[in-house]
């Protein structure tokens, strides 16, 4: 009878657990615009296929929130003006000309700026409202540059912010870095080489925090910079699925 009853309350401490440990489902598919500025001999320089081959991509690193997002449309933008935008000054005439409501939008185009690695979003757009651009010759196989977009759409920052601060096994990691406990404290300088950083996805840096303890960043990560990114966390998947759950926008 006793171990019965042990058996039973393991089982129900087991299931309580892995209640309280599952991943929020949120159920939603995002329907996204493709916004393709043309160039001034009228060619796309991106083509529908690698644009669909970033979002199946895309919606393997949201399943574990069940979401998913879906191009309802292609609208192609004939002013050259905006393929080479000069983003400081112009994305908000090219957003306010050509943005579709209760959409996703994202704008592929080419920028003459060594300041535009491969992207930008507006930072928790998915609570206040925003859009994504991505530069058309980032998107290949190869990297995960959408999925990173989209993370900063869904309110994540690069797991090294404020990365000279950051401290290895932070008691205050809340309140630091990224704010996401579950991201190893990272300290990557943009202002650096990544190779001094990483090699063959093996972490080589050598510095330590100011603790005198040695980093161990997850390379992996899509919020890094590193080129071996390909998952998210815990953490920040439950980070993004709770901004949707709190958005201030609505009709997505």
């Amino acid at each position: 009878m006793k171990l019965f009853v042990l058996s039973l309350l393991l089982f129900i401490g087991n299931a309580l657990f892995a209640q309280q440990s599952a991943l929020p489902c949120l159920n939603k598919k995002f329907s996204v615009v493709a916004h393709i500025v043309e160039d001034s001999t009228g060619a796309a320089n991106v083509s529908e296929t690698a644009i669909r081959g970033a979002f199946d991509v895309l919606n393997g690193h949201f399943a574990p929130i069940c979401a998913s997002f879906e191009v309802c449309e292609f609208r192609y933008i004939e002013n050259f003006q905006y393929d080479t935008l000069a983003f400081e000054n112009e994305e908000r005439d090219l957003t306010a000309e050509y943005s579709i409501q209760n959409r996703i939008n994202v704008y592929f185009i080419q920028v003459d700026s060594a300041e535009f690695i491969c992207g930008r979003a507006s930072l928790n757009g998915i609570q206040f409202g925003g859009d994504v651009w991505i530069l058309k010759s980032c998107l290949d196989s190869t990297n995960n540059t959408l999925s990173h977009e989209l993370g900063h759409f869904f309110g994540l920052v690069h797991t090294f912010e404020d990365f000279s601060n950051q401290i290895v096994n932070d008691p205050n990691c809340l309140n630091s870095g990224d704010g996401i406990c579950d991201t190893p404290a990272d300290p990557y300088n943009e202002n650096r080489d990544v190779a001094d950083y990483v090699q063959d996805c093996r972490f080589i840096f050598e510095d330590k925090d100011a603790n005198g303890a040695f980093y161990d960043p997850q390379v992996s990560n899509i919020m890094s910079y590193y080129p071996c990114s390909c998952e998210f966390t815990e953490g920040q998947l439950r980070k993004m699925a709770a901004n949707y759950l709190s958005a201030t926008k609505s009709n997505w």
